[in-house]
């Protein structure tokens, strides 16, 4: 984001453990709450819509996605493509900037 001098990485992740807290939420308030995909994606629609295209990707590649009746999600268009990278863990790591 240019106007405000920052930069948003992705990453999905498979959690193991969950603690009931940590640094952020001690020392500034930090909130947790988990969404399944679709629900994530309504909620970033309506607060954040400028990252949804992160959410697209992740949907559009998720391997349980169901597939039956489910077609994949048209991304709205970016002034930069997404790029989905792999690392050794398996892991996605969705990037504005590749």
């Amino acid at each position: 984001n240019d106007e405000h001098k920052h930069r948003t990485h992705v990453w999905a992740m498979r959690v193991t453990e969950e603690l009931p807290e940590w640094e952020d939420s001690r020392t500034i308030g930090r909130k947790r709450k988990w969404f399944p995909l679709e629900e994530a994606m309504a909620q970033v629609a309506e607060h954040k819509p400028t990252q949804l295209p992160y959410l697209h990707c992740l949907y559009n590649t998720n391997p349980r996605r169901p597939t039956s009746n489910s077609q994949p999600i048209q991304p709205h268009p970016l002034n930069n493509p997404l790029g989905i990278v792999t690392n050794s863990n398996d892991d996605l790591h969705l990037d504005q900037n590749s």
